[in-house]
């Protein structure tokens, strides 16, 4: 099984999702006192967002003999590749049987990908992607047979982006925010319109980009930072929370570090 099918999972729905408890579920982030930066990610022609400085490697039977999986090290010619170009490699941890390689922090490993390819003994090289807390919710109100009605994705051009790092370091999608609803339906009615005027009269153009189960994912604008609104969206009656879209990479996800408690890519 190929990592791309993985790395793709919360925007394909390639593969069935594992759910703890009835429903989607997030489990209640730390308490953060605002942003405290911003950092660039890439994001793939399909929309995908990947982490800068970290690669996903494959080898071919023979290196894999060769190589210890666990030992925190790169093959040799993986290694000797980044050390080449001043880069000091780690092993991060296992996807199935890709090495998910860190060499830094702030480069984008897109233009490296094909000069990685073609290092003896490496078989497939990825990139290591962030899966969104809307997309993992989003994949566990399906069933399978609904996951795959919503496998197509679309086209938005490659581009490095800015998203919101809080302190602990947990990243997320600037410009979107997370809304649990009351599950009365009319208490729901209610809060959707308190909150769309909300952000109205905050001078934002709020937009439903997806709905499921009672949270729904709204786009505020380009580049705004939803962390200072929260509270007030949480004031609102009817309303249960207000979410930053956190982003969580594969590995991240395979450990259970998400969160939506639960998840499982296979």
């Amino acid at each position: 099984m190929q990592i791309k099918i993985v790395v793709l999972f919360a925007m394909t729905f390639a593969t069935i999702i594992g759910l703890v408890g009835c429903g989607p579920k997030l489990i209640d982030p730390p308490d953060n006192s605002g942003r405290a930066t911003t950092v660039k990610v890439g994001r793939t022609e399909n929309g995908l967002l990947y982490e800068f400085g970290v690669v996903a490697v494959r080898y071919d039977e023979a290196t894999q003999q060769e190589t210890d999986l666990t030992d925190g090290i790169p093959s040799a010619a993986v290694n000797d590749f980044f050390i080449k170009r001043g880069y000091t490699p780690k092993v991060k941890g296992l996807i199935i049987d890709y090495e998910v390689i860190s060499f830094s922090s702030d480069v984008d490993p897109y233009p490296m990908l094909e000069k990685i390819r073609n290092i003896p003994g490496v078989v497939e090289i990825d990139l290591h992607v962030f899966h969104k807390t809307s997309e993992l919710l989003f994949a566990a109100s399906l069933d399978y047979s609904e996951a795959e009605e919503h496998s197509d994705v679309p086209s938005v051009g490659r581009a490095i982006v800015e998203v919101g790092r809080m302190k602990d370091g947990a990243l997320y999608e600037l410009g979107v925010v997370l809304i649990q609803y009351d599950e009365m339906r009319a208490t729901e009615a209610t809060a959707t319109k308190a909150v769309n005027n909300f952000l109205v009269r905050k001078g934002y153009a709020p937009k439903t980009i997806n709905s499921f189960s009672d949270f729904v994912v709204i786009d505020v604008g380009k580049s705004v930072d939803t962390t200072p609104m929260l509270r007030d969206i949480e004031a609102i009656p009817g309303v249960i929370s207000a979410r930053l879209n956190l982003l969580h990479t594969t590995l991240e996800v395979l450990r259970g570090e998400s969160d939506v408690p639960g998840m499982s890519l296979f």
